[in-house]
C-alpha cells in the first residue's frame, strides 16, 4: 500500500485523507493520541536497533567523524586565515563534529531506509530556509535536534537528494527554531557568587594553575587550590558570541566531497549549513573573547571535568595554550568512561585531545589515563542504614535525537520496562513506591507525567525537583532504571541499590563485563524489571540482610575500587596526580 510520510510532529505537514506513514515516534505526541490514533498510519521501523546493529553503526560514525574532521582543518584554517592544528581544532569543535556526523548519520539512513522498504506517494518538505539551520554554539546545536521545524529540514534536504519524487514544497513560515533553554544555556550565578570571584580573581598569579568546573563538592574544590599553592578562584563561563548567519560566507566555505558518495558526500556538503556560527561567522569574535579573558596567561596546567564539551571560550583559549606546551589535563565527567563503547569512549576529545585523563578508578592501556577516585561523592561517609525508607525507582528523561540510531524508539521500550517494573511489585512495596523523573524531563516532548498518570495513576511521582540526595537518604533501596553515574554514587556510599536496563551488557567493552556480570550475579543488577522488582520484593522487609551479605559485598567493593574508588584524602591524592603529570609532560606541543 502506498502511504504518505511524515516526518515531523507539526500538523500542518500531514495528510489525513489518505493512509500515511510516520518516520517515528517523534512525529506522534503523546497529548495529540487523539488526532493520530483516528488516522490511517502506520510508524517506520524503527534505524539501527537490530542484533548488532548498534555496535556497527557506533564504530562506522567514528570511523566517519574522524575522517570529516581531516578534512575540515584546511578549509578552517583556509577561511579563519589561521594555521591551527588538527589537535587545536579537535580541542574546539571535535564534540561537535562527532555529534553532528552521528545525527546526519541517523537521519540520511533512516530516509534512506524507509525509501528502501516502503512504497511513498509523497511526502511534505520545506523548500529554503537551510541557512536557518546553523545554530550559535554546540549547546544550542544539541537542543536543536529535538526541533521539529530543524529536523523537517533536514529530512527536506536527504529527501532531495536521495530523489524521492511526488514531494509537496511548503513555503509558509513556520515556527521559529528551538533555542537551548535559558537556565542551561547561560547557569545562573547568584550576585554573591559575582562579586566573590571578582574578589578572588585579584589573588590569581599569571602561573596558576587554571582549574574550572572540576566536579568536586565546593568545599573539596577550593581545598585543591590551596593545595596547589594557589588562592582559590571561582572562575564564570563566559558566553560565546551570538552572531546571524551569513549565507555569502558560507558558499565560500566548502569541502571538497568530490571523491565521496551516499552518506560520506552528504556529510561533507551539509557542513556548511550546520557548522554553529560561533566556528565561522562568530570565530573572530571568539578569538577576542578567549584573548580578554582575566584567566592566567601562562598557566602551570589546565584541568577541567566539564568544559571541554560546551564552552567555546574555554576550548578556544585552551587551544590557544596547548600550541605553546602548557599541559591540558581532563576529569571524568560522569560514567560511562571506561565502560561504554560509544559514550566517553577514547575518541572523545576529553580522552584524545588531552595530555593525560584523570579516571575515577579505572586504567586502560594508555600511558595518559590517570586512576584517582569518584569526584561527586568525594569525602562523603557512607550512608547509614534507613531501614523505614521508601523504595526509589530513579529514571532518565528523554535523551537528545543526536545517536546514530533511533533513541525515540530505544526509549519507548525503556518506558515500558519501568511500568512492568512497578506492575511487578508486590502490593505491600508498591505502596512505597516514588518513581524520581529526571528533572529535565519537562524540557522534552516525550510528556512523562502524563504517560505515568495514565498507565500507574497511584504512583507517586516526584518530578525532579526535589534533591537527589535526600531522596537517597529517606530510602531503603534505591533503584537505578539504567546505566547511570547514579550507580556509581550509590554503590560506592553503600546505598542498597539495584539496577537494570534494557539491552543487558550490549553497550559494553569487554573489559567492563566481568565486573558488572559481579553485579549480576550477586543480584544487584538485573537482567529485566521483572526480576529487579521480585529482588526488591523479597528483600524489602531485610534489606541489611540482603545487602550485607558477603558476596554482595565483595562485588560491590571489588566493582567500585575499578569504577568508583574512593581515597581517605581525595585532595592530596588529586594534587599530586596533577602535580606529577603536569611535571613529566613535555613542554613542546604535540
Amino acid at each position: 500500500m502506498e502511504r504518505y510520510l511524515i516526518t515531523t510532529a507539526d500538523e500542518r505537514t500531514w495528510k489525513f485523507d489518505r493512509p500515511v506513514l510516520f518516520l517515528g515516534e517523534w512525529c506522534r505526541i503523546f497529548d495529540r493520541k487523539h488526532v493520530w490514533s483516528s488516522m490511517d498510519a502506520a510508524v517506520a521501523e524503527p534505524f539501527g536497533l537490530g542484533p548488532g546493529e548498534k555496535l556497527r553503526n557506533f564504530e562506522r560514525v567514528k570511523r566517519s567523524a574522524s575522517m570529516l574532521l581531516d578534512d575540515l582543518i584546511a578549509p578552517l584554517n583556509a577561511f579563519h586565515g589561521t594555521a591551527r592544528s588538527r589537535r587545536e581544532w579537535e580541542i574546539i569543535l571535535g564534540h561537535w563534529v562527532i555529534r553532528y556526523s552521528s545525527l546526519l548519520f541517523n537521519r540520511y539512513h533512516t530516509i534512506e531506509k524507509v525509501l528502501d522498504r516502503h512504497e511513498l506517494n509523497g511526502a511534505a518538505i520545506r523548500v529554503g530556509g537551510y541557512e536557518n539551520l546553523a545554530r550559535p554554539d554546540s549547546l544550542s546545536f544539541i537542543w536543536a535536534c529535538e526541533d521539529d521545524e530543524w529536523n523537517h529540514r533536514i529530512y527536506s534536504m536527504i529527501l532531495l537528494e536521495l530523489g524521492q519524487q511526488r514531494l509537496e514544497p511548503l513555503m509558509e513560515d513556520f515556527s521559529p527554531l528551538r533555542r537551548a533553554p535559558a537556565d542551561l544555556e547561560e547557569p545562573g550565578r547568584s550576585t554573591l557568587r559575582r562579586v566573590l570571584g571578582k574578589a578572588m580573581a585579584t589573588a590569581a598569579r599569571r602561573n596558576d594553575a587554571f582549574i574550572v568546573t572540576p566536579y568536586l563538592p565546593s568545599g573539596k574544590r577550593l581545598a585543591l587550590e590551596l593545595s596547589l599553592g594557589q588562592a582559590p578562584q571561582l572562575w564564570d563561563p563566559v558566553p560565546a558570541p551570538v552572531v546571524p548567519v551569513d549565507e555569502s560566507a558560507r558558499r565560500r566555505f566548502k569541502i571538497d566531497f568530490s571523491r565521496y558518495t551516499g552518506f560520506e558526500q552528504s556529510l561533507r556538503a551539509h557542513v556548511s549549513d550546520l557548522i554553529p556560527t560561533c566556528f565561522l561567522e562568530g570565530y573572530s569574535d571568539l578569538v577576542r573573547r578567549a584573548d580578554a579573558v582575566p584567566w592566567p596567561t601562562s598557566p602551570r596546567f589546565i584541568y577541567t571535568a566539564n568544559s571541554f564539551d560546551t564552552d567555546e571560550v574555554f576550548k578556544v583559549w585552551t587551544a590557544g595554550l596547548v600550541a605553546q606546551g602548557v599541559p591540558y589535563i581532563a576529569g571524568q565527567h560522569g560514567n560511562n568512561y571506561g565502560t561504554h563503547v560509544w559514550s566517553g569512549a577514547d575518541f572523545w576529545p576529553e580522552r584524545s585531545a588531552t595530555d593525560a585523563f584523570v579516571t575515577w578508578g579505572w586504567k586502560d592501556n594508555r600511558n595518559r589515563t590517570m586512576p584517582a577516585f569518584i569526584f561527586k561523592t568525594a569525602g562523603m561517609p557512607s550512608r547509614r542504614e534507613s531501614p523505614k525508607g521508601r523504595l526509589l525507582l530513579i529514571g532518565v528523561c528523554l535523551p537528545h535525537r543526536l545517536d546514530p540510531h533511533d533513541s525515540y524508539a530505544e526509549y519507548e521500550v525503556y518506558q515500558e520496562q519501568q511500568f512492568r517494573f512497578v506492575e511487578t511489585l508486590s502490593d505491600n512495596v508498591r505502596a512505597e513506591l516514588t518513581v524520581r523523573l529526571h528533572g529535565e524531563h519537562r524540557q522534552h516532548p516525550w510528556r512523562d507525567e502524563q504517560r505515568w498518570y495514565e498507565r500507574s495513576p497511584d504512583t507517586r511521582l516526584e518530578l525532579g525537583t526535589a534533591p537527589i540526595k535526600t531522596l537517597i537518604n529517606d530510602s531503603r533501596i534505591v533503584v537505578h532504571s539504567y546505566d547511570s553515574t547514579g550507580i556509581l554514587e550509590t554503590l560506592t556510599l553503600n546505598v542498597p541499590t539495584l539496577a537494570f536496563w534494557q539491552g543487558g551488557f550490549e553497550h559494553l567493552i569487554p573489559s567492563a563485563r566481568e565486573y558488572y556480570d559481579a553485579l549480576r550475579r550477586a543480584g544487584i543488577v538485573h537482567e529485566t524489571p521483572e526480576s529487579a522488582a521480585a529482588a526488591a520484593s523479597a528483600f524489602w522487609e531485610d534489606v541489611d540482610g540482603w545487602w550485607q551479605r558477603t558476596n554482595v559485598q565483595q562485588a560491590r567493593v571489588r566493582f567500585c575500587q575499578r569504577y568508583a574508588r574512593t581515597v581517605k584524602r581525595p585532595v592530596r591524592t588529586l594534587t599530586k596526580l596533577l602535580m606529577t603529570q603536569a611535571a613529566t609532560l613535555t613542554k613542546p606541543p604535540r
